[in-house]
């Protein structure tokens, strides 16, 4: 019997949906105003239409992976919580880095990757409720 996935990992799972519409929207910003010179960044940073191109297929492509993470999580699925333990755990690495570096403003940043990494790596409830859905 398949156990209830638990509220923060449903919270996660909206926070990655979120983060699919927003990604979507500027993926397609990008793609659509690449073109007409209507894109603002493009005269601010040193960057080709060929580039801003490849950002917003990106964007697309990040957008279709937060909708599968998500997915994963809210249905309880262990590789969601997995591939979210392995990327908080590489954010979590550069933004220690950074702040070596001297940059405080990564602090906000570290502290939600440590507590994402307590909450689905560390504890046993959550890691009870996604080994039991495999």
């Amino acid at each position: 019997m398949a156990t209830e996935v638990p509220v923060g990992a449903k919270i996660l799972a909206v926070l990655s949906f979120i983060g699919a519409a927003f990604s979507l929207l500027g993926g397609a910003i990008i793609l659509i105003t690449t073109g007409t010179g209507a894109i603002g960044f493009l005269e601010e940073y040193p960057i080709s239409p060929t580039g801003a191109v490849a950002i917003g297929i990106g964007l697309l492509g990040l957008a279709v992976l937060n909708v599968f993470v998500g997915r994963g999580l809210w249905l309880g699925q262990n590789w969601a919580r997995l591939f979210l333990i392995i990327t908080q755990g590489i954010g979590a690495i550069f933004n220690i880095w950074s702040l070596l570096q001297g940059d405080l403003g990564v602090l906000t940043s570290l502290t939600i990757n440590i507590l994402i990494l307590w909450y689905l790596w560390l504890n046993e409830s959550i890691r009870a409720a996604f080994t039991e859905n495999e």
